[in-house]
């Protein structure tokens, strides 16, 4: 009997990841598909980067990308390989959040109910393909590692976490800083992150001619969007997406209550057993304020910590309500055996009443995600949350018609990559052809203050410089309908059109003489 209620948690989390991925898996976003691009050249080829044949340092979560490839190398299908990964990581989720519960003296429910409301969030769902559920996995074992007060381990899992994503280095900052048990040995926790992190830059470094993803260029010198960034873009997508959007975002409003309940627990119980869910949710809070700061543009998985984070926190908070009020019954007294210094029947309602009030938040939260996930229609034409020029389906259409035109010539990119890189190997683009990328990065530079130049210089030292770039036949461009109408009839042109952010229209190819 125990061991059947230990099993049911990972049993409906293991089923919801394969009806998910089933729902998802027609509609990923195009930067999934660089992800697959580079997971599939690397395991069939031994190769980095996204074109076949040619080196590229635009993976921006090379570790997501290491553990996508050898899945793709056992399966020898990306997007089954994919599929496989996503049912294991929400498993493994449901597994390490159990562990911290457990650890942290918080209801059994808390593991299985926040990986269902991280699994089940829309967001969270456009975004299967990038590296954002195995962070959130990563970070839910630092969590746990954190909670076990094993700085060592704490640091391989942050060593991992910076080479799934550099940023989410602010969240291990927070969490280390947060958890005595790691701040008192955090030079442990530091030389074994280094131990994780220092051999790929070293490598990278190199062979490929940077220490960082290039990406990291890209993104920074990329602008805001008509006024939207990360700070205010998730009101964007709130006016385009609606109910999608709230569904999405609710959660980490909720995650930033379930910290200030956390902090109020602890301080009327003197105890600091979640001092961790603490740590991590103020670390989730502060990766998005640290991405504000740099005003980079409001690409929807982004928000992906922030509402991971938060609906792990919302969750426990409301496991911590409902621990506190079991603790509460514990202390009533016997009626035949008055105690005036334990608490009445009247003291009980309110922890009940609190615990009540955050269950049904939480589950009602778990209830929205997977409402908004089924109105968005099964299986999915199209990402609930995305800022593509066309559906998987018009690219995928798209890409093997420029395969069989092109006969292994290139033409440029009409803006977006990953899905035509995926399926013909013939578009080019600053994230194809580092000389493409080597104008961008002298930009930068020039706007950069003296130590950042020093910085750029240094990491840029083995740039292949003077390398000709890829050469093209011609460009695809994106067009509205109208624009097309007004072109010669005999240029090719496919529909590329999702019904959001830009209005109907066609990618035109355009050739060279």
């Amino acid at each position: 009997m125990r061991r059947a209620r230990a099993l049911w948690g990972p049993a409906v989390v293991a089923v919801v990841a394969v009806a998910t991925f089933l729902l998802v898996r027609g509609a990923l976003v195009d930067d999934a598909y660089i992800t697959l691009t580079y997971a599939r050249n690397l395991a069939f080829d031994g190769h980095w980067g996204l074109l076949s044949d040619v080196p590229s340092n635009t993976a921006t979560a090379p570790g997501w990308v290491l553990v996508l490839a050898a899945a793709v190398a056992v399966v020898r299908h990306p997007v089954l390989a994919l599929g496989g990964l996503h049912v294991l990581i929400a498993v493994a989720l449901e597994r390490s959040l159990s562990a911290s519960a457990r650890r942290s003296g918080l209801p059994r429910w808390v593991g299985p109910g926040g990986a269902l409301l991280v699994g089940l969030n829309p967001l969270l769902l456009s975004s299967v393909g990038l590296e954002t559920s195995f962070l959130l996995l990563l970070l839910s074992l630092l969590l746990l590692t954190a909670r076990a007060g094993r700085p060592v381990l704490f640091g391989l899992v942050a060593g991992a976490v910076v080479l799934t994503r550099m940023d989410a280095g602010v969240v291990v900052a927070v969490v280390a800083l947060g958890v005595p048990a790691v701040t008192r040995r955090l030079h442990l926790a530091v030389l074994a992150a280094l131990l994780v992190v220092v051999p790929w830059l070293a490598w990278s470094w190199w062979f490929l001619g940077s220490a960082v993803p290039d990406t990291l260029i890209i993104k920074t010198a990329a602008q805001r969007w008509s006024g939207w960034d990360v700070s205010n873009g998730w009101r964007w997508y709130v006016d385009l997406y609606g109910p999608s959007a709230v569904a999405s975002f609710l959660p980490a409003a909720a995650g930033v209550l379930g910290v200030l309940v956390l902090v109020v627990l602890r301080l009327r119980r003197g105890s600091a057993r979640t001092g961790p869910w603490i740590a991590l949710g103020a670390g989730g809070l502060a990766h998005w304020e640290a991405l504000s700061l740099i005003v980079v543009p409001p690409f929807h998985w982004y928000y992906g910590v922030l509402v991971g984070t938060g609906s792990v926190v919302a969750v426990a908070a409301a496991g911590a309500l409902v621990a506190r009020a079991r603790q509460a019954a514990l202390l009533r007294p016997d009626a035949s055996r008055p105690d005036t210094s334990r608490p009445s029947g009247a003291r009980l309602l309110l922890p009940r009443a609190a615990a009540g009030l955050g269950v049904l938040c939480a589950a009602a939260l778990v209830a929205g995600a997977a409402a908004a996930d089924v109105r968005q229609g099964t299986p999915w034409r199209l990402s609930a949350i995305q800022t593509n020029y066309a559906t998987s389906a018009q690219y995928a259409v798209m890409g093997a018609a420029l395969a069989t035109r092109l006969d292994g010539a290139r033409v440029a990119s009409p803006g977006e990559i990953g899905h035509l890189a995926y399926t013909c190997d013939c578009v080019v683009d600053l994230f194809a052809d580092r000389a493409r990328m080597w104008p961008l990065v002298q930009e930068r530079r020039e706007l950069s203050p003296g130590w950042l130049q020093d910085v750029i210089d240094a990491n840029y030292e083995r740039f292949p410089r003077g390398t000709e770039p890829v050469a093209t036949v011609g460009r695809l461009q994106w067009l509205t309908d109208a624009d097309v109408r007004a072109l010669p009839p005999d240029l090719e042109s496919w529909p590329a059109a999702t019904g959001h952010i830009l209005p109907p229209g066609r990618v035109v190819l355009f050739s060279d003489g």
